[in-house]
């Protein structure tokens, strides 16, 4: 897939936008607390003004009732006023954080994704996939636990070609749509106290409060309590009895189901919020173009839901009601309830979707703010890695040093030799976090990337444990076979191994290695290994054409280590710690 040749194409271009942006929303928000305070002046004058009439001119009683009623569009309007100064300030807070990810200041800031590290997962702690300053945290925008979830699980995991295609094309669709990234940031914030189980558990609960019988009376009693009070506004009269009957009758039904109506208020708040969210999403999405990937999420939602759009904000005015209201008004329950028995499969679906709507656009942004990274060309032939001119993601742009590599065909390995901070490791973590942002469906640090379905296992930071007996050495072993154990299931393997069987002495590394590279290289595995152990590269000459030497070197220049973190063929022909240890003032 090719990358864009437009305007937005320029890396000037999401900085010029996103400050035009931030500087409108700040306004906005400004104009809206400017706003705020004159409406509370004017509802303490009229407050005032009713105060005075009570106590001065209580015969006046009258004047009041225009007063008060004056009071009401006051605070319709600063509610109106408030939502506005939310949005606006979410707005203004979302493009904020935006120009920190583009003048790279986003390390710390947000969801760092640290509760999604687990020590059994092969690659994410290795490649700092999960954590502070992060992948996960630069790219995550989600609001929605389900939102990081999604992300998450993209991240953490490798999808079928097709699937990842379906990301790649929904992200490139969305890459330019700022309006809707910016109406997801600015939802409101009840989509932080969304809590997915309790939703979905909520709505598969066993029935309470559904019989037709009770359903049919509470209505009918409500709209003969309505037509009765009209009445008797209107006729007076005998009509005030009709009312004081309706009252009695209103009041026998809730007693009657008081429980059950107790028992679905409690729930209620449950899945009040990620129903909130649900609508206010669909009600995004509405005013979105009927495009894939769009309209495939909010048709999702509605069959999710079991809703089309007008009952479900029906629904949701359900949920925004006082619970005081609920237990006077008890015939709400039994429709509730209808709902929730109908649409019980399908509400994980919809959370799903939602989830899979914010997640996309975290990637549309990502893509949005890296012009020049193209998207990766898929291709099933492998096993096979080619990139050219590739740099690690969570360097700024302007610093980060490129380098070209490719594994497949008759090179399987590549044994990267060289001095202490030379930038092997970097290098390693580049290529690994180029595959996962490729699976995800997200672009790539690269001029171009061309890669085959490959599982990815990584054997690089080790620690040993004193409460498990563990030694470092242990943890190398026990990393090895994890990801050894990755041959021969499905998809070919992409190791990514620095300096593995530390630990141990000369001999047992060099001839445990040799084994470690021929069953990889039996098993039609491809990667990269690190070594500052010369003897090592010399297993590669009877490894050739599979295996090849290659290496990053140092400079020392008026007594300083220079690097070039550049990838060059062939052995390392020299050292730098001795030259290190002397630069640090040790006398060796």
């Amino acid at each position: 897939m090719s990358i864009p040749t437009s305007a937005a194409a320029l890396k000037s271009e999401p900085s010029r936008e996103y400050s035009a942006r931030l500087a409108a929303r700040t306004q906005a928000a400004a104009r809206c607390a400017r706003w705020d305070r004159r409406i509370v002046y004017g509802r303490r004058l009229l407050l005032f003004a009713v105060i005075g009439y009570v106590v001065f001119d209580p015969t006046e009683i009258q004047a009041l009732v225009p007063l008060a009623i004056a009071l009401v569009p006051l605070a319709f309007w600063q509610n109106a006023v408030l939502r506005r100064w939310r949005r606006a300030s979410r707005a203004a807070a979302y493009y904020r954080r935006g120009l920190a990810r583009l003048e790279n200041r986003w390390i710390g800031r947000g969801e760092d994704g640290r509760r999604y590290l687990t020590d059994a997962h092969l690659y994410a702690e290795d490649l700092d996939i999960f954590g502070p300053g992060s992948l996960f945290q630069l790219l995550c925008t989600a609001r929605t636990p389900m939102g990081r979830e999604a992300l998450a699980g993209w991240l953490g995991a490798s999808d079928d070609f097709p699937a990842i295609r379906q990301r790649q094309q929904a992200v490139d669709r969305l890459r330019g749509d700022l309006d809707l990234r910016e109406a997801l940031a600015t939802l409101d914030a009840d989509v932080t106290r969304i809590v997915p189980e309790e939703a979905v558990a909520w709505a598969r609960a066993p029935a309470i409060f559904g019989t037709p019988t009770v359903r049919v009376a509470g209505l009918l009693v409500a709209w003969a309590l309505v037509a009765s009070m009209v009445g008797a506004v209107v006729l007076g009269g005998a009509w005030w009895l009709a009312v004081a009957v309706t009252i009695a009758l209103e009041a026998a039904i809730y007693v009657a189901r008081r429980h059950a109506a107790r028992e679905v208020a409690r729930h209620v708040g449950d899945a009040g919020h990620a129903l909130g969210v649900l609508f206010r999403l669909r009600a995004v999405l509405r005013q979105r173009p009927a495009t894939v990937p769009l309209s495939d999420i909010a048709a999702a939602i509605d069959r999710g839901l079991g809703f089309p759009a007008r009952p479900l904000a029906e629904l949701y005015g359900l949920f925004l009601q006082n619970s005081f209201l609920h237990a006077l008004k008890v015939q709400s329950f039994p429709p509730l309830e209808a709902w929730r028995l109908a649409a019980r499969e399908g509400i994980d679906q919809a959370l799903a979707a939602a989830g899979r709507l914010e997640a996309l656009a975290a990637l549309s942004a990502y893509a949005y703010e890296h012009p020049r990274d193209p998207f990766p060309d898929l291709v099933d032939d492998g096993p096979r890695f080619e990139g050219v001119g590739l740099g690690h993601p969570l360097m700024p742009e302007g610093t980060c040093v490129t380098n070209d590599l490719s594994l497949g065909g008759d090179r399987r390995l590549v044994l990267i030799s060289g001095s202490n901070m030379s930038g092997k490791s970097t290098l390693l973590r580049t290529v690994g976090t180029n595959v996962v942002l490729a699976m995800a469906g997200a672009p790539v640090r690269a001029a171009r990337l061309t890669i085959s379905p490959l599982t990815l296992g990584t054997a690089m930071r080790f620690r040993d444990s004193v409460h498990e007996g563990a030694s470092y050495f242990y943890a190398v072993l026990v990393r090895l076979r994890a990801v050894l154990n990755l041959t021969g299931h499905g998809r070919p393997l992409l190791f990514l191994f620095d300096e593995i069987l530390q630990g141990t002495n000369s001999q047992d590394r060099l001839v445990g290695a040799e084994a470690v590279m021929r069953r990889l290289l039996e098993a039609g595995a491809i990667g990269l290994m690190t070594t500052h152990d010369l003897a090592l590269t010399k297993i590669v000459d009877d490894l050739a054409p599979r295996a090849v030497n290659m290496h990053c070197e140092d400079q020392l220049v008026d007594g300083r280590m220079t690097f070039d973190y550049t990838l060059r063929p062939g052995v390392v022909t020299k050292s730098n710690a001795l030259a290190l240890m002397r630069s640090m003032g040790l006398d060796v």
